[in-house]
C-alpha cells in the first residue's frame, strides 16, 4: 500500500474507518479534553493505552500516524528548552542570569511535548479515517443549534473543518 502524508485521507475498512462521522469527531474532542485535563503519571499511561489501541484499530500508516510529530521536532526541543530553563523553581538545580534549570521545568517541558503529540497524532486519526467532507458535515451538525442565534453555523463549520485539516 503507498504511504500517504499525514492528514490527509487514507481509505479503509477498519472499525475507525466505519465509525459514524458526529460519534467519531465528539469523541475525538472528548480525548482532546482529556489530554488537556491529565496530570498524574496514572493519567498519562490510560490515554497512551487509547491512543495506542485507536492506532492499532485504525490500520493507518505509522508514517503517516507519526510524520508530523516527526517534522516537529525542533519545535518541541525549543518547547522543552523553554520550559526547563525558565520555569522558576524554589530549588533550581542549575541558575546563570535568566536561566533556572529545574526539574520541575524538566518536567513540564516534557508534559507539553507528550501533550501535543498525543493531539497531533489523535487530529491525524481523525483526518485519516475520516473523509474531509463527513468532517464539515459532522461539524455543521454539532453546530446546528447555533442558527437559532443567527451566528452563521455554515460558515465556522467549514472554517473549522479547514483548520482541522491543517492541524497534522
Amino acid at each position: 500500500m503507498k504511504e500517504s502524508i499525514s492528514g490527509s485521507y487514507v481509505p479503509g475498512k477498519s472499525f475507525l474507518h466505519r465509525l459514524d462521522t458526529k460519534a467519531k469527531f465528539f469523541s475525538f474532542l472528548l480525548l482532546i479534553v482529556a489530554v488537556i485535563l491529565t496530570h498524574s503519571a496514572t493519567e498519562y499511561v490510560v490515554i497512551t493505552l487509547v491512543w495506542s489501541a485507536l492506532i492499532a484499530v485504525s490500520h493507518a500508516p505509522l508514517r503517516s500516524v507519526f510524520g508530523s510529530v516527526l517534522r516537529m521536532r525542533w519545535f518541541f526541543i525549543l518547547v522543552f528548552l523553554t520550559n526547563a530553563f525558565f520555569f522558576h523553581a524554589e530549588n533550581p538545580l542549575w541558575k546563570w542570569w535568566i536561566f533556572t534549570l529545574s526539574t520541575e521545568g524538566i518536567a513540564q517541558g516534557f508534559q507539553v511535548i507528550y501533550r501535543v503529540i498525543l493531539i497531533l497524532v489523535l487530529s491525524n486519526l481523525l483526518t485519516l479515517t475520516t473523509p474531509p467532507l463527513a468532517i464539515t458535515g459532522a461539524i455543521q451538525t454539532m453546530l446546528r443549534p447555533l442558527k437559532l442565534l443567527r451566528i452563521p453555523a455554515d460558515d465556522i463549520a467549514m472554517i473549522l473543518s479547514v483548520a482541522i485539516q491543517f492541524i497534522p
